[in-house]
């Protein structure tokens, strides 16, 4: 594909993840809608409508964000938040300086979810404050979990 049908896209998780930043949310199916599904990742629904198979109730998937999809802001009562199929609060865990802008990496549960920020917006965010983030179901790639199989081999030193 062209790199434009790759990076928004994306094949598989694989190729995503050597294609821009991306988040990578696991959960399992717990609603199926005609074209979407919603994903519990660590007790947040979060609803996709870009499937990459065909899914069950209770299946294992990867729901797949690029960073600079996510809206966010410190106030619950954003309008422009609400209009987002997925909004949701977590803790900032971690803030990297990159220049030009900072990498936010929110906490929720067990899960991770990263935001990238102009540095010219930063506004002093520090670890431990809440933000409410927003994102759109179109936004979310959701994959089926792919296994990850251990071979088990010999090696056979003998000349």
């Amino acid at each position: 594909g062209t790199p434009d049908e790759i990076y928004n896209s994306p094949a598989s998780t694989f190729v995503a993840s050597f294609i821009g930043d991306m988040n990578f949310l696991e959960g399992q199916v717990v609603q199926k809608g005609e074209n979407s599904v919603t994903i519990d990742v660590d007790g947040k629904p979060i609803l996709s409508s870009r499937l990459m198979g065909n899914f069950s109730l209770g299946d294992s998937v990867v729901a797949c964000i690029r960073p600079e999809k996510i809206c966010f802001d410190k106030l619950r009562d954003n309008e422009i938040l609400k209009k987002f199929e997925n909004h949701f609060q977590a803790s900032i865990h971690r803030i990297v300086f990159r220049g030009t802008d900072y990498e936010i990496t929110l906490k929720f549960g067990q899960s991770e979810i990263r935001l990238i920020e102009s540095a010219s917006e930063f506004n002093n965010k520090k670890i431990g404050d809440q933000l409410f983030i927003g994102f759109q179901k179109d936004d979310v790639i959701t994959y089926l979990k792919e296994c990850k199989k251990v071979c088990d081999y010999e090696t056979n030193f003998d000349n």
